[in-house]
Order: C-alpha cells, then sequence, then structure tokens
C-alpha cells in the first residue's frame, strides 16, 4: 500500500532525477516493493511446506500440488525437480497422479524444471503425484506443432506477421472464427512505442490534442521454443527503438484452451517522455465489454460517472468481450493500465465509443511530472493470457480464467517420511456448491481464533451457498456471518459438515468459523 501511494516520491524526480534526493526517495519507495514480494514467497512457502509435512509420502519422491482457488482445476505446474532427476546427472522416472494411479506425461525445461498437467485439481486444496526413479515414461504423442512461422494446436492455429512480430492471425478451430481484426492498424501482441511531439506538457495540454511519433518492429524472426507434451512454443525475436532486444513467446497447451504470452525487453534508460503498448485488436462482433476491477466488475463508458477517465482504466485479472457468435477473454498479468478502442494517451476523452474490441496495454510511460521515477531501463517481462468460447458473455467461465491467469497451481516437495492428519492422494479443504460463488480470500480473525472467509457472488444472483470445510463438525463450531471489517454479526446456518450462507447479487459476504 505504501508503494503504490501515488504522491510519494522526490518532487525533482523527472526534472532532477540523478539528484541524490530523488536517487534517495526511489531506494524507499522501491523497497516497500520488493519488501512486500519478498515477504509473500515467503509466507507462501512456508505455508506450503507447513502442509506438506501432514500428508503421508509412502515414498521417497512425492509432491503435492496446490490449488489456491475455490473450484477444481485443471491446468499446468511447473516445479523445481530434485537433483538426483536434474541436470546431467538426471534419472530417467515415471511421474505417477495417486488418486487414480495413472501415468502423467510430463517435460523437463531448461533441465531441471518438470512441468506437466494436472486434472482435476481439488478446490482449495492439493493432489499429490509421485515419481517413480529409474523408469523410462512412455513416450507422449505429439499434441502442437511449431512451424516456421505459426504455431497450432487442437484449440487454436496462429500465424505470425513476419514484420511487426505481432499475430496476423488467430483462429478458433473449435468455433472457426478469426480472433484478430485484421483492419487494424496493429497485429496482435504488437509492440509499439512513442515519444509525444512537445513532450509532457503536450500530453497534459487538455485543450489541444496531443500529437506522437509511434514506432515498432520492422523485421521479426520465429524459433521454436518448448516442445513438449504439456506445452509447447513458438519465439519471435525482434528490436525497435529503445529496446536492444524484444522476444515474444507464445505458449500453447496440450489439453487447456489458453494462449498465454510472454513479452520480454530489453530496454534502454531514457529520460525523455515516453510510452510502450502492447496492441491487441480482436475481432468480436457487437462486442460488449466488461472489465473486473478490485472485488467488482464494470462495462467501460456504460457504467462510469461523468467525468471520469476514459483515456485509460485499470483491470484486475480479466477483460471480457461478449460478441454475438463468439467471445474473447484477456488477462493481462503484470499490467493492469489498459486502453480501449484505440491509442487513447493525450486525447481527454468526454466519451468512449466502443465501436471495435481493441485493447490496448499501457504497460510503460514516465509522463507525470512529479513523484514517479524518470526512466525505465533494464530487462522486463509482461505476460498475457487469452481464450475465447462460442456464445456471449459467462461472468462464471470469464472470471475463472481470469483469476487462473494470475494464481497459478502451485507445487512443493513433500518430505520423506511424511506426516498424518491429511489425506494421502489429496483433499479439499473449503469447497463451494454454487459456482456463482468464490471464496475471494481467507485469513485468520482480527480478534480471538477461527478463520474468516470472505465469499463474493460474481454473476448477479441472489444465492445460498453451501461451504464445506474439511473437519468440520456441528456442535462444536460456531459460524458468524459478519461484515467486512469483522463487526457484530449474527450466527449462520450449520449442519454436519457444511455452512450456509446467503448472498445478494454481486454481493460481498464475511462469515467466521470458530471452533
Amino acid at each position: 500500500m505504501l508503494y503504490d501511494e501515488h504522491t510519494w516520491g522526490a518532487h525533482n524526480s523527472i526534472s532532477e532525477p540523478d539528484s541524490e534526493f530523488a536517487r534517495s526517495q526511489w531506494a524507499v519507495k522501491s523497497a516497500f516493493a520488493y519488501t512486500a514480494r519478498e515477504i509473500g514467497r515467503t509466507v507462501q512457502a512456508r505455508s506450503l511446506q507447513a502442509i506438506a509435512r501432514n500428508i503421508p509420502a509412502g515414498d521417497a519422491w512425492s509432491l503435492a500440488v496446490f490449488n489456491p482457488l475455490s473450484w477444481e482445476r485443471s491446468d499446468v505446474v511447473r516445479v523445481l525437480l530434485p537433483a538426483a532427476f536434474a541436470g546431467e546427472k538426471k534419472r530417467p522416472f515415471k511421474l505417477i497422479e495417486k488418486r487414480t494411479g495413472s501415468e502423467v506425461s510430463y517435460q523437463v525445461v531448461d533441465g531441471r524444471t518438470l512441468l506437466f498437467q494436472t486434472f482435476a485439481v481439488p478446490p482449495l486444496g492439493y493432489a499429490v503425484y509421485s515419481l517413480v526413479p529409474d523408469v523410462r515414461p512412455s513416450p507422449p504423442a505429439p499434441s502442437v506443432e511449431v512451424g516456421e512461422n505459426g504455431i497450432e494446436n487442437r484449440f487454436y492455429r496462429i500465424a505470425v506477421d513476419p514484420t511487426s512480430g505481432g499475430l496476423s492471425s488467430v483462429v478458433d478451430k473449435e468455433t472457426g472464427e478469426e480472433l484478430v481484426d485484421r483492419s487494424a492498424a496493429w497485429t496482435l501482441n504488437q509492440y509499439v512505442y512513442e515519444n509525444p511531439v512537445g513532450g509532457r506538457n503536450a500530453v497534459d495540454d487538455m485543450k489541444k490534442r496531443a500529437v506522437f511519433e509511434r514506432v515498432s518492429p520492422v523485421s521479426a524472426a520465429c524459433a521454436a521454443g518448448m516442445r513438449g507434451p504439456g506445452a509447447s512454443s513458438l519465439i519471435i525475436r525482434s528490436k525497435a527503438r529503445p529496446c536492444s532486444s524484444i522476444e515474444q513467446e507464445i505458449v500453447l497447451y496440450d489439453g487447456i484452451k489458453r494462449i498465454d504470452i510472454v513479452d520480454r525487453l530489453k530496454k534502454d534508460e531514457v529520460y525523455d517522455p515516453e510510452a510502450l503498448y502492447f496492441a491487441f485488436p480482436f475481432r468480436v462482433d457487437g462486442a460488449r465489454v466488461r472489465l473486473e476491477l478490485a472485488g467488482a466488475t464494470m462495462s467501460p463508458e456504460i457504467e462510469q460517472l461523468p467525468r471520469t477517465t476514459r483515456d485509460w482504466h485499470t483491470v484486475q485479472t480479466w477483460v471480457e468481450f461478449a460478441g454475438s457468435r463468439h467471445s474473447v477473454v484477456w488477462s493481462p498479468v503484470e499490467a493492469p493500465l489498459v486502453q480501449f478502442g484505440d491509442i487513447n494517451t493525450g486525447k481527454w476523452l468526454e466519451k468512449l465509443d466502443l465501436r471495435n474490441a481493441f485493447v490496448f496495454s499501457y504497460a510503460m510511460n514516465n509522463y507525470w511530472m512529479t513523484n514517479f521515477k524518470a526512466a525505465q531501463g533494464g530487462a522486463f517481462t509482461f505476460k498475457y493470457a487469452v481464450t475465447s468460447r462460442k456464445g456471449g458473455a459467462d461472468p462464471v467461465a470469464t472470471t475463472r480464467f481470469g483469476w487462473e491467469s494470475h494464481a497459478p497451481l502451485t507445487a512443493v516437495w513433500i518430505p520423506e517420511k511424511g506426516g498424518d492428519g491429511l489425506e494421502p492422494a489429496g483433499q479439499s479443504f473449503i469447497s463451494l456448491d454454487k459456482p456463482n460463488v468464490v471464496v475471494q480470500a481467507v485469513k485468520a480473525p482480527s480478534v480471538g481464533s477461527g478463520i474468516v472467509l470472505r465469499l463474493r457472488e460474481i454473476a448477479g444472483l441472489e444465492t445460498r451457498v453451501r461451504i464445506v470445510v474439511a473437519g468440520l463438525k456441528s456442535g462444536t463450531v460456531t459460524v458468524e456471518a459478519t461484515d467486512i471489517a469483522e463487526g457484530p454479526a449474527n450466527i449462520a446456518a450449520v449442519v454436519p459438515g457444511s455452512i450456509f450462507a446467503d448472498l445478494k447479487p454481486f454481493g460481498l459476504q464475511t462469515i467466521i468459523i470458530r471452533d
């Protein structure tokens, strides 16, 4: 929160970026972000290891795959291999899913990372997989074709534009729909860099529309990236001012209808006013645009107050373009600032006329006059996820896609001796019986013992949801339906093994479970 506070930083960060005051202010401000990241990583690692110690292992090489979301998931997981199975001394092994005993196809990336696809990992729970050493795995059938200027699986056929490095075509093979608007001035995921004519003052002048000089790559080369039964990729390499290297990786999966895009940049530090975008001109006829904010959803322009900004918006995890025949969902992972319809910086729009399904990732800029870093140079990674489907809006499917793109499955190795108290093959700790209700948070109470669950209804339906909590027994448990601040509460209904909660359309409901 301190890092995000918008006026923290040096008053002279733009005018005197190399001054001791500006540099020392950035050292303090950036430390908030770096510290928060390390605390988060440490808490997650220690917590998962604490759970893993209570799972009976039964063998020396077992790992638990954790699902942090409140619905069952099938997705790809990555985990570092033990030294005995990585690098030059690697041993062959089979990978077995413990719940069914079935063999799972996998691949090893960069000689040390195990990548495989999981199926039906329990909600807010885990599934256990075992390595059987010194046994050759069954040869996997190839599922993704990587060509000279394209990549294809059973869901998508993708072609690369050799000039811009963007995607000139993305065909959904299930619906037959072309997802790229070929009439647009940009290709999909095209790198766009701009400098304003007249500098920062031209961008801030609300009485006159700013003019920009924009550049993109003029030549790109493709090469095969990952190859395997879980994931395969195509890597597109180019360069354009001020990036000495632009690497755009397009990843497709065997059993998951998702396109992952990983954009890696090596960028010069530039003090002149600048901005950097990635263009996503989707083709969705009659598109209705909706996006997720923090704890809510909204439609740009339609659900905005007068005089609020139309030039850009912020996205939590997803944007949905719902059309008459098909829909596209797009998820920006690192860059939440977006623009709709066109690059709108400096227009100061009073009305956003959404005639297309274009979205631009506003990945970087240094336009503000004070309190912000004057230049951004170094190595950067921006990830995006895309999916599509037949039909129109689907708040459940869209929310799940966006959240899954931001909250990957996480794996941890189980200690050899293991423990007891938890199921050896996998289990769910908390599950819900209504798909339109999600667990938004699980935490300790502010006062006393127990756990707090914060629920959110995502489809606009008044809903009674049943919550099943592992090990919960009636008689010794009280459940309080409270507010977001955990204030005075009402007792909620409890039956053996489960709890019932009532939610208003798009509402939040917080409950405290005390033993």
